[in-house]
C-alpha cells in the first residue's frame, strides 16, 4: 500500500548534491480501514465509507485507486453486516462503481456488537459458554496451536494461488488463525443472538 517510486539522486563527482523521491505508480493500493461508531446503522456507515473512498480516489488522481475495505468498532449496524455479508459487500461495490478509477479489491466486517462483549462472557447460558471459548481460543497462544493441526489437511488440498502470495490463506499461521476465530465468532454469537431474541 501507499506511494511507490524511486529515489533520484543528484551528485556532481562524488559528492550528492540533491535528493528527490519521484511517484511512479500508476496504480495505488490503499486500506480503507474504518470504525464503525455504536450508533450508526448500515445506511450511516457505508455512507462514511463512500464517503472516505471518493476523498482518497480525488486525491490520487490520474491514478487508479484499488482499495480493500475494512470495517471495525462496535457498532448498531453489525448484525446486518455478519447476517447480510454479500448484500453489503455489493454495495460497497456498487457505490465506488460511478468512479472510474476505484477498484474495491475486498470488502471485510469486522465489527462487534453495540453492547459491550464483556456481557456476553458473564451469561450463564449456552450463548455464554461459546463466547468465553472464542476469548480463551484469541487469548492462549497454547488453544490456538492446538487447532492447528485440524486444518492441515485443508491447507494440503488448497490451490497454490490460495495459498501462497499477497492475501494468501494462511492455515498454520497462528496469527491468522487467530484472525479468522475473531470472524467466526462475529458470525456465530450474532446468528445465536438472533436466535434467541426470535424465540
Amino acid at each position: 500500500t501507499g506511494a511507490k517510486g524511486a529515489t533520484l539522486i543528484h551528485t556532481t563527482g562524488q559528492r550528492i548534491t540533491h535528493i528527490e523521491h519521484r511517484e511512479l505508480d500508476v496504480v495505488r493500493f490503499w486500506a480503507c480501514d474504518f470504525t464503525a461508531l455504536p450508533s450508526q446503522e448500515t445506511e450511516q456507515v457505508l455512507e462514511g465509507i463512500s464517503v472516505r473512498i471518493e476523498a482518497e480516489a480525488r486525491r490520487v488522481l490520474p491514478r487508479l485507486l484499488a482499495c480493500r475495505v475494512i470495517v471495525r468498532g462496535g457498532t448498531r449496524a453489525h448484525r446486518a453486516f455478519q447476517l447480510e455479508t454479500e448484500r453489503y459487500e455489493a454495495e460497497v461495490r456498487s457505490r465506488m462503481a460511478e468512479f472510474a478509477n476505484v477498484w474495491v479489491q475486498s470488502v471485510h466486517f469486522r465489527t462487534q456488537p453495540e453492547a459491550d462483549p464483556q456481557l456476553l462472557l458473564g451469561r450463564g447460558d449456552a450463548i455464554g459458554q461459546i463466547a468465553r471459548r472464542f476469548a480463551r481460543l484469541q487469548s492462549d497462544d497454547a488453544e490456538l496451536s492446538a487447532l492447528l493441526p485440524i486444518f492441515e489437511e485443508l491447507r494440503a488440498k488448497l490451490p497454490s494461488e490460495v495459498s501462497s502470495g499477497q492475501g494468501a490463506v494462511r492455515l498454520n499461521d497462528p496469527d491468522c488463525l487467530r484472525e479468522a476465530v475473531g470472524d467466526v465468532q462475529a458470525a456465530v454469537l450474532t446468528r445465536l443472538l438472533d436466535v434467541h431474541e426470535s424465540a
